[in-house]
Parts: structure tokens; C-alpha cells; sequence
């Protein structure tokens, strides 16, 4: 289903809740990252280092590219809604 079916179906309620849960998703990601970098640094993560800082790393790119396709998602409802403004004012 693309973002456009989404937003007609739905008023914005699951657009809303998608970027939502990429949002909290990206945060959740990045933190676990984070912790297996943090961990491994200080020993106390029995993996190989090269496992280690390439499942951090990749963590945490997930978990940006989640942040970033959440606050995109938002940014674009919001654009969204000002230009359905917009036109509904040029209608009259």
C-alpha cells in the first residue's frame, strides 16, 4: 500500500501510527547498537570484535534510517494537510 492509499484510507490515523512506531522502533535500534559498541569496548560482550562492531554498526544505521523515515513520514502528512488547505481555500 502506498503512502498516498494510506492517507486517503485512513485519515492519517495509520500514517500516524507508522511513524510513530519508526520513530520508537529507530530509537530502540540505536540504542541497542549503541550498547553492544559500548559494551564490547569495555569487555564485557563475549563476541569477536569484528562481529561486534559490524552488528553495532549496522544497528545503529538501521535505527537512523528508521528515525529518519519516521520524521519524514510526519513532515510529509504535515505538508500534506497544507496543501489540502491550500487547495480547498483556491476552491472558493
Amino acid at each position: 500500500m502506498s503512502y498516498e492509499e494510506r492517507q486517503q484510507n485512513s485519515n492519517g490515523t495509520y500514517s500516524r501510527f507508522q511513524s510513530t512506531l519508526n520513530i520508537g522502533m529507530g530509537l530502540v535500534y540505536l540504542l541497542v547498537g549503541i550498547t553492544i559498541v559500548y559494551m564490547k569496548v569495555y569487555g564485557q560482550v563475549p563476541l569477536g570484535p569484528g562481529l561486534a562492531y559490524t552488528l553495532g554498526g549496522l544497528m545503529i544505521v538501521y535505527g537512523v534510517f528508521r528515525l529518519w523515515r519516521g520524521f519524514m513520514d510526519i513532515r510529509r502528512s504535515r505538508l500534506d494537510k497544507v496543501r489540502k488547505q491550500f487547495d480547498d481555500i483556491n476552491k472558493r
